[in-house]
């Protein structure tokens, strides 16, 4: 990236005149700020500890400077509906405004409403400094965010979310989670419930680990190389990439068929086991999907109850100790590693993204001890359409007449349909075709020939 010099003014304002002049038009909580860590406002209790009830008590009792608040002017280059948005410094800003507007309490238990008069002045006469950036593009705001925060604890995913507004971050963090101030609609699985609780999944987003989850998986597709490695150097390349608007999009839709069958199996493992779904096998789900996309270039599962219950059924063995120390081969040693055993490799190998050996070891492991996906698949074939001739051959074969209501055909009004459809594991040969009306081979869609004749009375 060129360096260049950046237009940038500095002010010290009190909270009483920042809530009144710059608090309306400032947007505290921009895509490309770290998340709050703190518990949903509805949650928060008199003894529950929080970095905003830290913060408004150091403003309260200690007067202590907290350092400089970094804003930036949008522009043309950077969309908002504000005049000024946050790059450093959020929580500082969130927690001043919702202490003032009486959303949580401090430790002693008051909110602002019942401050003594001397306690109210002390909070509006408190400095806040803020330095405020001008003509900054998406990429420079998020340069700023990472120089600003070498020494402080920000983690790798929330370094990648700084990237702000370019359609690889955007679309990874539309995915799972409601953006404020921004129309994101996430994918149902990241569903939330109340108190803003994930309702499918047994983990929250502290950290954008949901986001950094998410994003490994993302890279996977863009990579388009199945399963393999998604290190952090892999994301940060990622994001630094480039990419289209129209590139993200195909590669969003593909990604949301993988999110589709891991809700659906989430569904079936919550109806079973009546609880929400773990890291892990949030990681296996996907790595199972992208297993059998591989391996089965097309196919259908007509029953998850039953795929999943064939899966969690080998999967079980690794997650009970108790019984893989007593299974011949998964209590063996690691082949990665000496001291642990092949079963407690499996669950780790879950959480590690940075060696292809790794990555598929799971999957290699679930085979081996009896999995077989294609006994609760329908494997289609890749091949769906007929050729010119099979198709004449075969409407000669019926004295041109429709395989559906029995009337004369010609070929340029017939189609070509599977007799058992291919969305049923039908295969596209010749015994499994039969020339009919092109309205009755579109009516038919995914049924087969002889269910719609029966459905149909013909």
């Amino acid at each position: 990236m060129q360096m260049r010099r950046f237009e940038k003014s500095t002010k010290t304002i009190t909270i009483r005149d920042w809530i009144t002049e710059d608090l309306p038009d400032t947007d505290c909580s921009p895509i490309g700020q770290r998340l709050s860590r703190d518990p949903h406002l509805s949650l928060v209790k008199v003894e529950t500890k929080t970095k905003s009830k830290e913060i408004i008590s150091v403003i309260l009792y200690c007067n202590m400077d907290m350092g400089t608040i970094t804003v930036h002017e949008p522009n043309e280059d950077y969309p908002s509906d504000y005049r000024i948005e946050s790059i450093d410094g959020g929580h500082r800003k969130r927690a001043i405004r919702d202490f003032f507007y009486n959303k949580f309490p401090l430790y002693c238990g008051r909110f602002y409403r019942n401050l003594t008069d001397e306690e109210k002045q002390a909070f509006l006469n408190y400095e806040m400094h803020f330095t405020t950036y001008y003509n900054l593009a998406p990429h420079e705001v998020g340069f700023i965010f990472r120089t600003q925060n070498t020494t402080t604890k920000v983690n790798h995913q929330e370094m990648l979310n700084s990237y702000g507004w370019i359609p690889v971050a955007n679309a990874i963090r539309e995915t799972v989670r409601e953006i404020p101030n921004h129309n994101s609609i996430p994918h149902d699985l990241f569903e939330l419930g109340r108190a803003g609780q994930y309702k499918h999944l047994a983990f929250n987003n502290d950290g954008l680990r949901i986001d950094e989850m998410f994003a490994r998986l993302f890279h996977l597709y863009y990579k388009n190389e199945g399963l393999s490695t998604s290190t952090n150097a892999d994301l940060v390349s990622m994001y630094k990439s480039d990419i289209s608007e129209t590139e993200v999009s195909e590669i969003k839709e593909k990604v949301n068929e993988c999110l589709d069958f891991m809700l659906r199996l989430t569904l079936c493992r919550k109806s079973k086991l009546n609880n929400t779904l773990p890291k892990r096998e949030f990681t296996l789900f996907y790595r199972v999907f992208m297993y059998l996309q591989k391996t089965y270039p097309s196919f259908k599962i007509e029953n998850y109850d039953e795929f999943w219950m064939s899966l969690n059924k080998v999967f079980s063995k690794f997650t009970n100790k108790e019984m893989y120390e007593q299974s011949d081969i998964l209590s063996k040693v690691s082949p990665f590693d000496r001291n642990k055993t092949i079963g407690g490799q499996v669950l780790d190998c879950l959480s590690e993204y940075d060696a292809v050996d790794h990555v598929e070891y799971p999957i290699k492991m679930l085979l081996e001890l009896g999995w077989n996906p294609s006994d609760a698949i329908i494997v289609k074939d890749v091949k769906r359409n007929f050729s010119i001739q099979q198709r004449e051959a075969k409407l000669a074969e019926q004295d041109f007449k429709c395989a559906v209501d029995g009337k004369p055909l010609t070929l340029d009004e017939s189609e070509a349909g599977h007799i058992i459809a291919h969305t049923n594991g039908g295969s596209t040969t010749y015994d499994n075709l039969a020339m009919v009306r092109a309205k009755w081979n579109k009516a038919m869609g995914s049924m087969d020939l002889n269910v719609f004749k029966e459905q149909m009375a013909l």
